[in-house]
């Protein structure tokens, strides 16, 4: 949803300076370079300017762009899929181990840990594959944040399981994968085309 200079015909960038002028006549809108440039607003300010607007230029939402392609394939899987199969695996996860509980407390330990770490990231995620799907304020800055909230949790449990169940050691391919997913759709949400023309926060 870009505008152009009605004098020069330049085709503005988000960030622009848009000067709107209307005199008793006429209303014009031009860009900072027309309105600093005399020779060409002779025609307006010969008559009597009764009004200008100063204001800077931001893309807003093309509502023509909808959340489609990868983008819809992520916020599908960040609110549906990931979410229901963590819950399965945490499920079956207890089911194994609850009848170890008593023998071995560091397993008992380490479970709830990364529970209540897991639980963390599905509710993030799901936060943030909301705000991306209502095309919210800030959805992208969230999401960048949710990923990497998601490989430093990765790295975080990795330490716990290792500082509490030493013969466990720690996954190095589970972070590696953590670190993989994260960069990928990190650097999607950084340079796609779609996420720019849908979002007004793609900083």
């Amino acid at each position: 949803m870009s505008w152009i200079c009605e004098k020069c015909g330049q085709n503005m960038s988000n960030g622009a300076m848009k000067h709107e002028i209307k005199s008793n006549h006429m209303k014009i809108i031009v860009c900072d370079s027309c309105n600093k440039d005399s020779k060409v607003l002779e025609d307006i300010k010969s008559d009597e300017i009764v009004e200008v607007t100063e204001t800077k230029y931001y893309k807003s939402v093309d509502i023509n762009e909808k959340v489609g392609g990868w983008l819809l394939f992520y916020c599908i899987s960040v609110t549906i899929l990931s979410p229901l199969l963590s819950s399965i695996s945490m499920i079956i996860g207890w089911n194994i181990t609850l009848p170890y509980f008593a023998s071995y407390p560091a397993v008992k330990a380490v479970f709830i840990i990364s529970t209540c770490i897991s639980i963390s990231i599905i509710v993030f995620g799901i936060i943030a594959g909301i705000k991306l799907w209502k095309i919210s304020k800030n959805a992208v800055s969230i999401v960048k944040f949710f990923l990497i909230y998601y490989f430093i949790s990765s790295i975080l449990t990795n330490i716990i399981l290792s500082a509490f169940i030493p013969e466990g050691g720690f996954n190095l391919w589970n972070v590696i994968g953590a670190l993989i997913y994260s960069t990928i759709w990190y650097l999607y949400f950084l340079q796609s085309k779609r996420v720019k023309n849908t979002y007004i926060d793609t900083i």
